[in-house]
């Protein structure tokens, strides 16, 4: 099985022009490379897709612009489907203006024990709230990008994604581990 792990584009309406004159040719070059020699199976995006939850392309949706301008291109030059992109977010993954002192200060006093935050984490694998509404925008993609993609089942919490290799099946875990960043929060307090 051939994988490919990318990580931390931290795409921004800064770097947008960057991506689309240079690095996305010879990324697509050396991935069809690769690809020719042994075809790719999986691409595994690990995390800051976009820069800064995507504060700098405005009201325009990140997730959207990262589809059109970095998976896209890739899935074309690779003749590959797009249920072949798997991603979990990272900590720029969030939109941090969706971060609430007031609540965040007492999520920290109130999830002080693994059991604690399993039950909240629980309660919120369906749900939106104001402890994960940070990753909202990350999940909602993930959510309609993987909607026709057979054997992924999601969550907020994490997603999982079977893939039948030969006569194998392998299991693919993705964890969201980035639901309670913030810029100011202390790691002791990250779960």
């Amino acid at each position: 099985m051939r994988l490919i792990q990318l990580s931390d584009i931290h795409l921004s309406k800064d770097n947008l022009t960057n991506l689309k004159n240079f690095y996305i040719e010879a990324l697509k070059k050396d991935l069809k490379t690769f690809h020719d020699t042994k075809p790719v199976d999986l691409i595994l995006l690990t995390g800051d897709l976009i820069d800064k939850g995507g504060e700098s392309f405005g009201s325009e949706n990140p997730y959207d612009i990262f589809e059109k301008e970095f998976i896209s291109p890739i899935l074309t030059e690779l003749k590959i489907s797009k249920g072949k992109v798997l991603f979990i977010p990272g900590n720029h993954d969030i939109d941090r203006n969706e971060i609430d002192d007031v609540y965040e200060k007492g999520l920290i006093g109130t999830l002080t024990t693994i059991e604690v935050v399993n039950q909240h984490i629980e309660k919120n694998k369906e749900l939106f709230s104001f402890s994960n509404k940070r990753i909202q925008k990350f999940k909602d993609f993930e959510r309609e990008y993987h909607k026709d993609t057979g054997n992924y089942f999601y969550t907020n919490n994490e997603s999982i994604f079977i893939q039948q290799f030969g006569l194998n099946k392998i299991g693919f875990l993705l964890i969201n581990d980035s639901w309670r960043c913030s810029n100011n929060l202390k790691s002791e307090n990250h779960f």
